[in-house]
């Protein structure tokens, strides 16, 4: 059961203005100065937080002390009401009134969740859904691929057509998933997620037909090694990697238009360099997503639809970079088929 405590917004946000107060009174100020005399830059992610951010235009001669004491008050407010907000709309909790006994609630209006699961239960859900989506791509992808002229004799140009509709349609199912997956229900996320491993295994034949087999088990074997690599040293770090995050990204969308680019430009050379680029960023971003599941763990477990699609979320981002990972080793040191 999990209760949560509704308090009046007048009497939390003066407990908040007086927390503030009380830290100022203790020596926020000059606990900021000495990270700053220290070198630390606001810039850094550390320094992003409530109660630290704020100070850069105090001492940037932008905001005076006070300016900075009442910004800091106002966005700990803000704070408290997107808290609220969040637990209220995504997290099953009976509230009461502040000074309720616990005794007077009637559990009987609540529907308990179950006791949460433990974190390595949730990564092996994890690690299942991964291994069950690259096992339908990988089925579906490999008998296209070897079967590909059979079908163009039976589908002619129409084929072309069928493996270039899955691409598009395999566009809108992934941006659907990741700008929807807040709002939808755990089946949707679960439909979601097979679709879009069906689509990949058809958008990756055309890919697989021109490689031989050896060529497409060793990437494979290759791929899955260092992506299980990435996973250990994503879960096992202590290293902040989302102080990495924004390169990689960056790397990300420079791939993207750098090879839009090389469409018209058609250079071997760009090309190569492209794809060794999209391997040191995949990789990197197996272990950024890798640690990420601690943080949808904490903040779903205790919600049993929330922890679903958390679940299926952060396999699809898992997968996605195995998928992207093994395109790239298979295009780097797979030999054609002649």
């Amino acid at each position: 059961m999990i209760i949560g405590l509704n308090r009046d917004r007048s009497v939390l946000y003066n407990d908040i203005n007086l927390r503030v107060d009380r830290m100022f009174d203790e020596g926020l100020e000059n606990e900021v100065r000495s990270l700053v005399d220290k070198g630390i830059s606001f810039d850094m992610q550390s320094m992003q937080g409530i109660g630290y951010r704020e100070f850069r235009g105090y001492f940037e001669g932008a905001a005076s002390l006070d300016e900075t004491r009442e910004m800091i008050k106002k966005d700990t407010r803000n704070f408290a009401k997107r808290q609220m907000t969040w637990f209220k709309n995504q997290m099953d909790i009976a509230w009461c009134d502040d000074g309720m006994k616990i005794m007077d609630f009637d559990q009987n209006t609540y529907k308990s969740s179950s006791k949460p699961m433990t974190f390595r239960d949730y990564l092996t859900r994890v690690y299942s859904i991964v291994a069950v989506g690259v096992a339908i791509s990988g089925v579906i992808a490999f008998f296209l691929g070897r079967n590909v002229y059979v079908l163009y004799s039976l589908m002619g140009d129409a084929l072309f057509m069928f493996v270039l509709g899955a691409c598009v349609l395999e566009l809108a199912v992934g941006l659907f998933f990741s700008l929807k997956i807040s709002s939808m229900s755990k089946n949707t996320a679960w439909i979601c997620y097979i679709l879009y491993s069906v689509l990949t295994g058809v958008s990756l034949s055309s890919l697989i037909s021109v490689y031989t087999d050896a060529s497409v088990f060793m990437a494979f074997f290759a791929t899955a090694v260092m992506f299980i690599c990435m996973v250990i040293i994503g879960h096992t770090t202590r290293i902040d990697l989302s102080s990495i995050s924004g390169l990689l990204f960056a790397g990300l969308i420079g791939i993207l238009i750098t090879g839009v680019v090389n469409i018209f430009l058609r250079s071997s050379m760009i090309d190569y360099v492209i794809t060794v680029v999209g391997v040191l960023v995949f990789l990197g971003l197996t272990a950024y997503d890798m640690q990420k599941l601690r943080v949808f763990y904490e903040n779903s477990q205790y919600d049993d639809e929330l922890s679903e699609k958390a679940m299926v979320y952060g396999a699809f981002q898992l997968y996605l970079d195995f998928i992207n990972l093994f395109i790239r080793i298979l295009q780097l040191f797979g030999k054609r088929d002649d």
